[in-house]
Parts: structure tokens; C-alpha cells; sequence
């Protein structure tokens, strides 16, 4: 008997597709052997498979009912010819929606994909508040396509991409800072944007109203040219589509009752990032 069959006669475990439910294939699901000094472990597997098996098309697995993504498939081999496949699987943790900016700051739906979120550490928003926010690692399937200052909201959390790596395994890792801990919360907001000021007929135009996404300037701040406006305490970012509203400097923009001067406004993606500035503070420089 071949080697490759008898590895082969293991494979008793169903595969089935993590998006769709289909039956894929048998494979050996075994559990991770790696051991820290604290006696934790990690919610991690390896899957062997036959050679020639391709994966599921987004790399997202169900076995006994839980769900894994899958990384990327290295071949073992034995006398220069292939016998075993083998791979990482990270357990599925949360659905997230993929947003680019303008949908984030419209609430459209976005592309719903799987990923594996883990705790990375806290930064600290040493400008205004001093206050500990927390920044994860999410790993996706290397088939995804994402990009940093895209936004990740699962049914839990609203996370914004800062960067995007990629890892040996196989798997996309997105740095993300938490905007909160519920999709509904005060990062989702209504934004009026006041009518542009016309000095000869001492008029304003007509304003528009919109919804965006409102994070701490710190997270988003980006210091291009000596002429830029520093990040000053109290500033945040405003995520507004392109299609919704073309921002204006020094333009009033009131959020929940609160009037805040657009101090600098830049093309991020498919949307504005607008620097915005209480009212309050500006009147105190």
C-alpha cells in the first residue's frame, strides 16, 4: 500500500464549507501542540489532508460543528513525491461586516466575512483623556481582500483597520483600534454640516445632513506637511461618504447638539476625513 493511502485512511473527519454548508472533503483535524509557561493554550488546530485537495474558496471550515479558517497548505512529502497536506486553522471567533469608509459612514451593509479577533494591547489617548483603549489582531483568510482604514463591525464591536500584515500561515492580520463595543453606539453619528458663507449677499447655503463615523483624532491623525494643523486635545476624526457632502474649510458641522469648526478635511478612501474641533475650544485659542 501506498503511503499517501494509508495516511489517507485517517481522513474521517467531514469538512464542510463555512459559508455555503457544503461537504468539501475528509481530512484529520488534530489539536495544536503548543504549550505556554502559564499552562494556557491556544484555540488553534492543524488540518492534514490527502494531496490534490483544495481548500474551501474562502478558506472558512466546518468540522463537528465548529468553525475554522483555514491557512495556507504545505505539502509533506516522502522520496520526492507528495503524501499529506497540512495546515493552521484558527477558530472563527466573530461574523464581521468589511466596510470601506463611505459605507461605514452611510451604514450600508458591507461584505460579511469570518475572522479570528485576538487582544493585542491598550493605547493610550495621551492627547486629551489619557484614557486605555483597547487594539485587537484580527486574522482573516488570505483570499479576502481588505485594506487598512477599512472598518470591521461584528455583532459585538465596531473596530477600525490601522494596519494590515501578513502573516507566514497564511492569514491576513488586521491591527485594529475598538471605536466600541456596539455597532449602535456614539460612533455612529448625525452630522449637519452648515451651508458655505457667501460675504456679498451675507447669506449661507443651504446645509446637508448626513450620518458618519466619529473616532478620536489620534487614531486617524496624519501630519503630512508643516502646514497641517496639529492634533490638538479634544479634536476627533469625522468619517462622511463622498457622495453625501463635500466639506468646507472652517465650515460649522453640529453633532448632537454640538457645534465643531472643520479645522482640515483630506480624501481618505471612498470618504472625508474631517478634523473637527469644538466650537468651545476654538473660541479659547
Amino acid at each position: 500500500m501506498k503511503l499517501k493511502n494509508a495516511a489517507r485512511y485517517f481522513d474521517t473527519d467531514t469538512v464542510t464549507d463555512g459559508y455555503t454548508g457544503a461537504v468539501l472533503f475528509k481530512a484529520q483535524f488534530s489539536s495544536y501542540e503548543g504549550a505556554a509557561p502559564d499552562g494556557s493554550f491556544q484555540r488553534r488546530r492543524v488540518v492534514s489532508v490527502a494531496p490534490g485537495i483544495l481548500p474551501a474558496s474562502r478558506r472558512v471550515v466546518v468540522v463537528q460543528g465548529a468553525r475554522w479558517i483555514m491557512g495556507e497548505l504545505v505539502v509533506d512529502a516522502f522520496k520526492d513525491k507528495a503524501i499529506r497536506q497540512t495546515c493552521a486553522a484558527k477558530e472563527a471567533t466573530d461574523l464581521f461586516a468589511l466596510l470601506t469608509p463611505a459605507q461605514a459612514a452611510l451604514k450600508s451593509p458591507g461584505t460579511t466575512l469570518y475572522g479570528h479577533r485576538q487582544y493585542l494591547k491598550d493605547t493610550v489617548n495621551s492627547v486629551t483623556d489619557s484614557n486605555y483603549d483597547p487594539q485587537y489582531e484580527v486574522f482573516f483568510a488570505i483570499t479576502e481582500s481588505l485594506k487598512a482604514g477599512y472598518f470591521l463591525k461584528s455583532a459585538n464591536q465596531y473596530l477600525h483597520i490601522r494596519s494590515l500584515q501578513f502573516a507566514n500561515e497564511g492569514y491576513w492580520v488586521a491591527v485594529s483600534d475598538e471605536l466600541a463595543l456596539s455597532p449602535a453606539s456614539d460612533a455612529e453619528v448625525t452630522a449637519a454640516f452648515a451651508g458655505t458663507y457667501d460675504p456679498l449677499t451675507e447669506t449661507a447655503g443651504t446645509g446637508v445632513t448626513t450620518t458618519g463615523v466619529m473616532l478620536d483624532m489620534y487614531k486617524l491623525y496624519n501630519f503630512n506637511t508643516e502646514a497641517d494643523p496639529r492634533n490638538q486635545a479634544g479634536d476627533m476624526s469625522l468619517i462622511v461618504a463622498k457622495s453625501a457632502v463635500t466639506p468646507s474649510d472652517n465650515q460649522i458641522i453640529t453633532i448632537g447638539g454640538v457645534k465643531w469648526r472643520n479645522i482640515k478635511f483630506t480624501s481618505y478612501h471612498d470618504a472625508w476625513n474631517v478634523q473637527i474641533r469644538s466650537e468651545e475650544h476654538t473660541s479659547e485659542l
